[in-house]
């Protein structure tokens, strides 16, 4: 042992290297696969994302060989598509039963913008976006309840702190929030937080709900 630590710094670069191989090897092994495209990052001053036939790699791994079903997801406009039709809005609110995909698709769309900022190829026929510069979550209802913090606080904190840090290039994905909560209280957060990411914050966002009144409130 004694002899090895003499040499730690040269172990210590071996083992660098040889997880940053393996990491590169995996993403071209994943990048070369089917169903798989090379992303266009497109640098203009409006957010925008385009994922054409798009799936959740989680949900397509899992499904062992059969086919997962392919969605397509807009938010913001090219600017040289802009001027072609009406520009397509910046919030997506997604709405359906449980187990209807809801979650999948949000986490679908952070998954491809991860994958294409590490400069990997995507799940899609096609991908087109802007640099993100922050992905934000909110999802899943958990507490801290050791910590004193029940489930409301939590995603309250959380949402919060979306609210302070999210920028225009940032990519926001809110799953049932105000869930925590009375309904119209819940509904009513809801309802202002999506109103500030609209007007305020303008990013890029996606926001999953069972208050069908937002969507009619939105529409």
């Amino acid at each position: 042992f004694a002899r090895f630590s003499t040499h730690f710094p040269l172990w210590k670069r071996a083992v660098s290297a040889a997880a940053e191989l393996d990491c590169l090897i995996s993403l071209a092994k994943v990048s070369a696969g089917p169903g798989m495209c090379r992303p266009r990052l497109v640098d203009q001053p409006g957010p925008f994302l385009k994922i054409c036939g798009g799936v959740n790699p989680c949900v397509a791994h899992s499904l062992a060989g059969r086919d997962a079903i392919p969605n397509d997801i807009t938010i913001g406009s090219e600017a040289a598509a802009a001027d072609e039709a009406e520009e397509a809005p910046k919030m997506l609110l997604v709405t359906g039963p449980n187990m209807g995909g809801k979650s999948t698709l949000l986490r679908q769309a952070c998954l491809t913008v991860l994958m294409a900022h590490l400069g990997c190829w995507v799940p899609a026929e096609a991908c087109r976006l802007s640099p993100v510069d922050r992905v934000f979550t909110r999802v899943g209802a958990n507490d801290a309840i050791m910590a004193g913090l029940s489930t409301f606080r939590v995603e309250l904190e959380e949402t919060a702190l979306i609210l302070r840090h999210a920028t225009r290039r940032s990519l926001v994905i809110l799953d049932e929030l105000g869930r925590g909560t009375a309904t119209f209280d819940g509904m009513a957060i809801a309802d202002a937080v999506l109103r500030e990411l609209i007007s305020v914050t303008k990013c890029r966002a996606l926001f999953a709900t069972h208050y069908h009144a937002l969507t009619r409130e939105h529409e």
